[in-house]
């Protein structure tokens, strides 16, 4: 028997058709923390502002990729329902 986390991420995983927007999601993540490693100087402002721009880009990478699956789980549930 499978862990059910295993299997929600394998529902997932068929249901996500553009995962490159999760990727970008993590390039962003990865790259406001070299930017904030490489830099610890340069003040609590610049800080502030790397860390709302991360934030902005990551939230709206992680609402694309979340409408999409909504969209995606809403159509194969309307399908399922047209067929029964």
């Amino acid at each position: 028997m499978q862990p059910l986390h295993s299997m929600a991420s394998a529902g997932f995983r068929r249901e996500l058709h553009h995962e490159w927007v999760l990727f970008l999601a993590g390039t962003a993540s990865v790259v406001a923390g070299a930017l904030l490693w490489a830099r610890p100087d340069v003040g609590a402002i610049t800080i502030a502002q790397v860390m709302g721009i991360y934030a902005l880009i990551s939230g709206a990478l992680v609402l694309a990729a979340a409408w999409r699956l909504h969209h995606t789980t809403t159509a194969a549930h309307s399908a399922h329902h047209a067929r029964h």
